[in-house]
């Protein structure tokens, strides 16, 4: 993941975890970022938006509850993948929850791109 993207995009997560940027000034920073993410080539980084997005997604239809949606995302400024293996299902170290979301993101994605084949 680019340091400089990598970092943007925690700062802003962690912004919103500490209550110095409402959940409207996320989305609204996130949108644009969820369009061209993929031009990065970053699979991690796109990994991470698209995990936001989901939360969000999860979040805004109620399927998870404020504290659940802000712990999300908290689990998301915190992860760390794993360097021991080099494919995007990395392991996530600290809350399960952060790898959940990765993982139902990558399923998403996935499912996505082969009903548009």
């Amino acid at each position: 993941m680019k340091p400089n993207l990598e970092s943007q995009i925690r700062g802003k997560l962690a912004d919103f975890v500490t209550g110095s940027l409402a959940l409207d000034e996320l989305q609204e920073w996130l949108a644009p970022l969820v369009w061209d993410i993929e031009d990065e080539g970053d699979q991690e980084c796109c990994d991470l938006i698209y995990a936001a997005e989901l939360a969000l997604a999860e979040y805004s239809a109620g399927h998870l509850s404020e504290r659940d949606f802000v712990s999300a995302i908290e689990s998301l400024v915190l992860y760390q993948p794993s360097s021991s293996t080099s494919d995007s299902s990395n392991q996530v170290s600290g809350d399960p929850a952060a790898r959940r979301l990765l993982d139902d993101t990558q399923y998403a994605v996935e499912s996505a791109s082969s009903n548009l084949c």
